[in-house]
This record gives C-alpha cells, structure tokens and sequence, in this order.
C-alpha cells in the first residue's frame, strides 16, 4: 500500500497481454518502468487516474532531436525548431490519464530508455506559439525533455517527479530548515526561469512544486510560460515566493483571495520567517538568494555592546564551534532605545520556548517592583485566565504569608522551573497561609544559608536544585553522594572558585532535615491537604485561617488555668504549666500529630502504594476515628457545636449503622427501622467488650544502615508500609525530640517529622531533652514569623486513661516499668551515639579523635574505620546482661580466648582484627576452626585478617556493626551449612554467626562452582597463591 492517498485512485496498470500486440514492444528494460517498481507507487500529480486501453500498434520511430540554437549577440533567446510537428503517441505510450481535466497523461517513452514521463496537452491559441519552446536544464526546474505540435494541440514532455509540495504537506509537518531549504531552491529555480530562459514564470507555484526520488526541489509545468513568452522585471515572482510560503505556514486559509492574504499568527513562527516573507514584498529575486560569507563587523578597540538577548547562543558557540565557525547574524540597535524598548527586546526574544509558570511569576514581581504596569499586564496575559486569578488572590490579606513566602525566594533562579500556579487553586482554600508561608521561608532560608552570598543566588541553575532537593546530609549516604556531586561538578557548575565550592560544599553538610525545593513544596501540600480534610470537621465553616480558628475555639483546661496535658499516646497525657499562647501552639500541633496518624480514615486519602504490594485500602470506622480525634481536642481543651455533636454520638454505634446501610441499601431492601436501631446498639455495645487498643511498645528509629529511601517517597502522602512502621511514634515528644544516630540513611519516621516540622517549625517542648537543632540552614535556628518560641516550664507526669476506655490495672507499676524502660533506652542511645561508627557509606575516612584513642593498625583505611567504631566496646570493664545464649557460659567482653586455627599459641583481643599467622593457609586454620568453635570469627580471606567475637546478646549490635560495614565495602557473607557453601544476606546474621561460627567475608562474585566447603577452601587457597 503506498504512503501517498492519491495512490489509492489507481485501480490497475497495463499488463503484458494489453500491449503484446503493440509493434516494437519489448518489455521493459532494468531502468524503465515496471509495474512493481517505486514508479507506480509515488504519482506527482494531485488527481485522479484513468487507465486507457493500449491503442493500435505503431512502431517506435527514431526521431531526430535537434538542439537550440545558441543567444545572439544581444543575449536575446531565439526561437528554435525544437517543437516537432507530429504526434507525441509515435514515440510514447501513453497508460494513464492524470486529474480530472484529461489532459495530463503519465506515459512510457518507446525507446531504448523506456522512460516514464509526464505528458501535458495544451491548446495553441495563436500560430508559432510553440516556437519559443526550448529544453531545460536546471537542477531547480522539472526539465522540459520534448514538445510536438499535432491537429492545433501542443503536448510538452516532462520528466517524471515523485510527489507534489501539497501531497506533501498534507502527509509531513514540515519545519524551519524544511521551509527554509524549498524556499531557497524554489528561488534559485525562478532565477534561472527569469535569466537564462528569459520569461516569466506565469503558474501558481505552490501547487508547480515538485520533489524528485533525490529529494530535489524542482518548479514544474514550465511550458505555458515559455509558450507566453512574458518578459521578467526585477521582482517579477518575489511576491509568488512569498505567497508559497503562506500556503506552507498556514495551508487552508489561502482560499478567499490568495494574492493577498497575510500570516494569521505570526507569532508562532520563527521570526527570521516571518521577516523573510515580508521580505518577498520588497525585494527582488536576486535580493532574497544573497549569498557568500557572513560580512564581519569591525569594531573600534575597547568598545562594549550591551547584549539585550541571544547569550546563550554564543556561550555555546564559544564552547563547542571552532575559531573558523563562530559566527551569526546579529541585529545591532541604537543606544537610544529607552529601558522599555530593551526590556521588550529581551523578553519577546530570549528563546522559542514556552514560559514556565515560574518565568512568568517571576517577571509579573520584577516589573511590579519597577512600577511597571504594562509590562505587568503583558506577562499575566501569558497566564490563563483561571491563573491569573489564583495570582491575584495572593494579594488578599489572608494569604499574604504564601505571596511573601513566594517572593523571598524570587533571587534564587534555579528554583522556579517547576512552580505550579494551577496547584495554588488546591492550597489555597485550605486556609493554611501560616504553614504554607512557614514552608516557603524554610526554602529561602536554606539556600540562603547554603549560597551565604546574595551575589551567587543567580549562580542557583535548575540542575543543582534537582540533584540536592530530598537529600539529606545528616545521613552519611547522602553526604557522600553531595560531597560527590560538587567534586565532579555536577552541582554548581556555574561557580569556579575552588575555595567557594569548598565553602559551599560544607555549608551543604551543615543543613539539618531535608533540602527544600518547590518541588518539596508542590508534593507535600498534598499531605497537608489531607490532614486538613481531617481536622477540619471539628470546627466550623469560616474564612479565617484554620490556626485561627482552632485559637478562637480554644478553652484551656477546666482545672488547671495556666497547663495543657501533652498526648505521649493513644490514651496517655502528661501534663505542663505554660503562658495561654504557647498552649494554643501546643494544642493545635496534638491535633495536627493526630490527623497524621489517621489521615487515611479521616480524609479517605489512601497512603500511596509500597514497593511490592497492592493498592492500599482504607481500614477502619471513620465515626470511630472522628469521636476519638474529638475526644482529644476535648481533653487538650478546645470546644465547639461541632466536636459536642461527634462526642454526643457513639461512634461504634455510629459504625454499626453505617455497616448496615452499606449491607442493606434503602434502595434495594425494605429495612426494619426499629430492629435497626437495635441491632446497632447491641453491636456497638459488643464492640466494646471486644478489644482494647494497642499501645506502642517499639523505641521510634530516626535512622538505619540499610533501606534507602527513594526520592519519591521522601515527601508528599507516605506510601502504606511507611505509614504503619511510623503511626504510633508520631506524638509530640518524639517529633521534637529529635535525636537520630548517625547512620548510613534516614527512616521514613524522620522524614515525615522533616515535613511536619517544615510546616511548623522547630519548637523546644516541655519536659523534653532536645538537642540544638538548625534544621532551617545548620546555623541558629530563625525566628518564626508564624509559630511562637516555646520557653521550659515545670512539668508534671501524669498517666491519664480518658473516655470509656477502663483504666488499666497496677498503674503505679506499669509507670516505674515504663520509666525502667525509657533509662535503658536513653543510655542505650546515649552510648551508641558516642560510638557509632563513622563509616555508614561508601566514603571512609579516619576519625582524628579516635586516632589517639586506639592503637593504630596497618589494614586498609576501611578496616581501620571499623576498627575506630568498636574501639570503645572493647574497653567496658562491665560485664554484659547476665544471662547466655543457647547454654553457653557467661564471659566478660574483656576475657580473651584462643581462635583455634587462627590463633596457635597466643590468644589475641576480641573485637579487633588480626591477620593470619605466618605459614597458615586458610583452609587449615578454618578446617580445624569448625572442628572445636567456642566463639564467632569472621574471616576476611582476600585480606587473610580476621576478627572474634563472643556469641553472647551484648556483642550482637557490635558484631551488626561490623558486617554492615563490610557490607558496606560491597562485601558478601558465606557459611558453611553440613559441607555445603551458602550465600547469605545480612537479614538474620547474628542468626548465622550464631549457628555457623564461622562467617567467610570476600568480594561479591559468583561462587555458583565452589559449592562444596573443600572446593571452596581449596578456591581460596588458589586465590592465596594468585
């Protein structure tokens, strides 16, 4: 099937019985037509084909073609006996009529070519008309091969094209340098039309514009213009030009009057076409086809031009053409243009490409400040309407914290590519200007800090924001990818200063949270969104900002005039004395924790969708929900008709209901009111018998060596798993008491607490420990606009049951329990953050403080990393919990036994590594290891070094340490299991180093062929020799 449409018009091609009887036929040669050959499937002509019925035989005739005459001396073209008087069906066969005129037929030529040729039939109107007929030559022309005269017709043979300019416009969208390359040899054609065949061209061109099998650009039917014989005049066809190009730039609109028709929408063209086509009205074809190198501009010495648009382009000239190349044209313009000529200038021409949101708000703020109204009104009319409407509802009081949040951040170019103006219809009427605000001078106050120089805000590209925002350099993995990405230049590559990337870089690794960007901003709302739809049924429709009209609804409590109780979980409260304000603070950020923990119920927003599972599914009684959440505000004192009507009905009962209006619809069941009413009350009332909620038991985990947490779940909504690991830990004093060992990632808890705090604030709460913490830049935390500065109070403990729900039995004891608990956990974190190990990346290093501590070792900085981290466990004098695992007796962390095998006569300190001993191969020493193991080695066979640990719970975190360290040098784990190799992963390796003894550390590889233990100690010995 052809690509062309016109194709389809062709129903049949003559075939060998329709022309055997033809006198001379011979079929067709290799370079002739052939009726499965590209000839039959590209037609040139727009119209529809009839085929003809071969006539009689006439034998092919040689006809002697006689050549034109030279010019005279005057340079005139003279009339020829190029024109034959005879029929043109002596020496072609014509097979087809083309269009619906019939007078153009597609024929075969009956000589040794066998060419296909395109045949026209025109009437003469007067005598010696044809005389004037020559043959033509021109790359740019359809070339003009024969012409006969025959009973007052003339039939001029053309060579054969593939498709015509309008098929092809209909088919292919055809660009600048398209355009550009047709209008240019459609010039250069007319210029030999008008020069050397002397006349001119009298056809419509855009429909006389042909493209051969090489994709030349040919102008066809010439004939009626040399049978017209008009004499050409300096801008004779410029005009024709340029109505060709209007019939390009805008096909079907040229109908009414295409002499003078203009482009409809200039502005969606390239200017230097749009220039051209004026052009053709002015200048003659000589003038339009100037040609030869670039003219070059000499300038005096010392002078300077101001460039008002194009710097991109030549700063990618200058770094990618050659000396010999750098050049283009340029419009130069007199110095006096007024400011607003050259603002204009800047911004029409700056690039083709569409303005972001972002370009277009920040112009709309820049011509503000300059007081310029027009140019405002030019760069909203950029916006749609709906747009522009959510800018202008910036300017009411209500939302002033977002538009000055906004406008803070306007010096730092490199945010703006991703703002969404359309998502402020979202964010908006949720009536959060002080969160919002909060959030957006967060985001200035960390570049701020980051750049520290307002001379290198505009230095802030796109592709650095990108590559930094989520990040955070708490983290040990992220640190190192930052500190990566400034080595490399991926970051900042506008900066060269060595010693302001090096200040820059550790300005990076000061910020404490995430790195803010819009794009944090535009994908956390959403979060936002759904703690609002959750909170805001407790109060009632108001346009005031949700804060204060949580603040207008606040009571306090009945028996205390100056305390709040703080929520420690699901029903336990403590209480602390505070002024009135900071307790509305305090109470509105409860309310806030409490919406996070149940959104999805709440707002029926489900999380998102975890790694490896389905579609979550929204769990649970939202009446039960929205009783408790107004149970809370009751209890931490806020009041309104709206939360006393969630108190007044029962929410199990509320919850039958609604289960029995789901399993019997009104519409397709006649339900029993009465026994209705009824069973929900008895259902509601067995709810209660029927559980009891779960308190938290497991310490909140702000950081962790594995499981990185993809960018994409770094902000916004949580994904499910998230969700659930993080609900019962977000409470108040673990948000703000913010304490995350330094680990290789954070967890999912810590960057929801990022979000919230990014909202919010940081805030010292009281009773709490907190560290000093600038999670706004890694400096002093600044002064929040929107939240006010919480002081230390006196604080009073109290375990509080509230509602139905029974007190528990043995409060006094479960509180020493629980106190008991929170000691160990505190020194246990404590300890662990003084001697966690610095290595939790890829990127090691050695700690200077520890240098003094230890002795030194000759390993690999790696090792002696690992070595700096456990140091201090060696040096306990305590011994550990008092109890053995699996039998074994108790030891102390001090007590040194030997490493049979490893060790021959003297036992070395455990929790350090050793190498082998001179002359042990290691398939002896691990041979007679397993035969008699009273403890755990790990043994490193590439670097023959090995290190012991006791099997007892106080070395498991210790022994964790190690192999997540190794496993951070992309080192793999194998034991031994009754003689057979086994890989194993660090899911349960304590389990491992427990059961198997003996745990081998090497290089990941496939050990697919040791998978035996005496193949695989002999592949190890080999690798010893190697």
């Amino acid at each position: 099937m052809s690509q062309y449409p016109e194709d389809s018009r062709v129903t049949r091609f003559p075939r060998s019985e329709d022309v055997r009887a033809v006198t001379g036929w011979q079929q067709p040669a290799k370079n002739g037509f052939a009726p499965n050959q590209p000839y039959q499937e590209k037609l040139s002509v727009n119209y529809s084909t009839e085929i003809l019925p071969p006539k009689r035989s006439m034998p092919p005739l040689p006809v002697e073609e006689r050549l034109p005459q030279a010019s005279n001396s005057l340079g005139k073209r003279q009339a020829t006996a190029f024109c034959k008087e005879s029929s043109p069906w002596i020496t072609n066969q014509k097979f087809a009529i083309l269009g619906t005129s019939g007078t153009t037929y597609l024929s075969q030529r009956l000589t040794s070519s066998r060419d296909i040729v395109i045949i026209r039939e025109h009437m003469i109107s007067e005598s010696g008309i044809t005389q004037t007929l020559i043959p033509t030559s021109h790359m740019n022309v359809v070339k003009l091969k024969e012409a006969f005269v025959d009973n007052g017709l003339a039939y001029i043979v053309y060579e054969q094209m593939e498709i015509s300019l309008p098929r092809l416009r209909s088919s292919v969208k055809l660009y600048n340098a398209e355009i550009a390359t047709i209008c240019k040899e459609t010039l250069k054609g007319l210029l030999y039309i008008h020069q050397t065949l002397r006349v001119t061209y009298t056809g419509f061109l855009y429909k006389n514009i042909f493209f051969d099998r090489s994709g030349s650009v040919k102008i066809g039917n010439i004939g009626p213009s040399l049978m017209a014989n008009s004499k050409p005049s300096p801008r004779s066809n410029a005009g024709s030009v340029g109505n060709l190009l209007l019939h390009i730039m805008q096909p079907g609109t040229m109908c009414r009057n295409p002499e003078e028709a203009s482009l409809i929408n200039p502005e969606n063209w390239d200017k230097s076409i749009v220039e051209f086509q004026k052009s053709t009205e002015d200048l003659s074809i000589e003038q339009l086809l100037e040609e030869g190198e670039p003219r070059l501009i000499n300038l005096p010495e010392g002078i300077s031009i101001k460039l008002l648009h194009g710097e991109h382009r030549m700063r990618a000239a200058e770094q990618f053409l050659e000396p010999s190349e750098r050049w283009w044209v340029v419009m130069l313009y007199t110095t006096e243009l007024d400011q607003s000529t050259q603002n204009a200038i800047r911004e029409e021409y700056s690039h083709q490409l569409k303005f972001t949101d972002g370009d277009i708000y920040r112009s709309i703020c820049l011509h503000a400040r300059r007081q310029d109204p027009s140019r405002v009104k030019k760069w909203e009319a950029r916006l749609s309407p709906k747009k522009r409407k959510l800018v202008s509802l910036l300017n009411k009081p209500l939302h002033h914290p977002i538009r000055d949040g906004l406008n803070r951040n306007l010096p730092f170019v490199g945010l703006w590519d991703v703002l969404e103006i359309g998502a402020l219809s979202r964010i908006l009427p949720l009536h959060c200007p002080q969160e919002f605000g909060h959030y957006l001078c967060r985001i200035h106050e960390i570049w701020s800090f980051i750049l520290h120089d307002s001379h290198l805000y505009g230095l802030l590209d796109p592709r650095t924001v990108s590559l930094l925002e989520t990040l955070s350099p708490e983290a040990s993995h992220d640190a190192s990818l930052i500190i990566r990405l400034m080595d490399i230049r991926d970051i900042f590559p506008g900066i060269e200063n060595l010693i302001t990337r090096e200040e820059i870089k550790k300005r990076i690794l000061q910020v404490k949270g995430r790195i803010l960007s819009f794009y944090t901003f535009f994908d956390d709302w959403k979060y936002m969104e759904a703690l609002v739809k959750s909170v805001r049924p407790l109060l009632p429709l108001s346009q005031n900002s949700l804060r204060d009209e949580f603040y207008s609804h606040f009571v306090g409590k009945r028996h205390s005039s100056n305390g709040i109780k703080i929520q420690t979980g699901e029903h336990r409260y403590r209480t602390c004395h505070d002024s009135l304000v900071q307790q509305k603070f305090l109470a509105y950020l409860m309310m806030f924790l409490a919406a996070m923990r149940d959104f999805p119920i709440l707002s029926q927003i489900a999380p998102r969708k975890s790694k490896g599972e389905k579609k979550p599914s929204i769990e649970g009684s939202p009446e039960e929900r929205q009783s408790s959440l107004a149970q809370l505000a009751v209890e931490i004192g806020f009041k309104s008709n709206e939360i006393e009507r969630l108190l007044a009905a029962d929410p199990d009962i509320a919850a039958a209901r609604s289960f029995l209006r789901r399993s019997r619809p009104l519409d397709r069941y006649a339900v029993d009111e009465k026994y209705a009413i009824a069973l929900s009350s008895r259902i509601g009332k067995e709810l209660k018998n029927l559980a009891t909620p779960i308190s938290s038991k497991s310490p909140p985990e702000f950081s962790c060596q594995l499981d990185r947490i993809p960018k994409e779940f770094r902000c916004g909504i949580p994904d499910n798993r998230s969700y659930k690991n993080d609900r019962e830990h977000l409470y108040i004093d673990v948000i703000y008491n913010y304490n995350p060992i330094p680990r290789s990632n954070l967890t999912s808890l810590a960057f929801q607490r990022d979000i919230f705090v990014s909202y919010f604030g940081i805030i010292t709460i009281p009773g709490t420990s907190q560290r000093s913490d600038s999670a706004d830049g890694g400096t002093k935390g600044p002064e929040d606009p929107y939240s006010p500065e919480i002081e230390h109070s006196v604080v009073i403990e109290e375990a509080h049951s509230s509602g139905e729900v029974p007190s528990q039995p043995d409060a006094e004891n479960n509180s020493s329990v629980i106190s008991a608990v929170q000691d160990e956990e505190d020194y246990f974190l404590n300890y662990a953050q003084k001697n966690t190990s610095p290595i939790g990346s890829s990127v090691y290093g050695e700690s200077q403080s520890e240098c003094y501590s230890r002795p030194m070792s000759n390993f690999p900085g790696y090792i002696r990393s690992i070595e700096a981290a456990i140091w201090p466990h060696n040096q306990l004098s305590e011994s550990p919990q008092n109890e053995a695992d699996e039998g074994n007796a108790q030891l102390n962390l001090r007590e040194i036994q030997l490493a049979l095998g490893f060790e021959k006569s003297l036992a070395k300190t455990m929790n350090e590594f050793h190498s082998l001993e001179d002359g042990t191969r290691p398939s002896d020493a691990a041979r007679e290891f397993l035969s008699s193991s009273a403890m755990i080695v790990v043994f490193m066979w590439k670097e023959e070094s090995y290190i012991k640990f006791q099997p007892i719970p106080g070395q498991r975190w210790i022994f964790e340490e190690t192999m997540n360290s190794l496993a951070d040098c992309d080192y793999q784990f194998i034991w031994i299991d009754k003689e057979n190799v086994v890989v194993n992963d660090l899911g349960d390796i304590w389990a491992v180093g427990l059961e198997a003894r003996l745990v081998f550390a090497g290089p990941k590889m496939d050990y697919a062929d040791e998978e035996s233990l005496e193949s695989f100690l002999a592949w190890i010995d080999n690798q010893r020799a190697m």
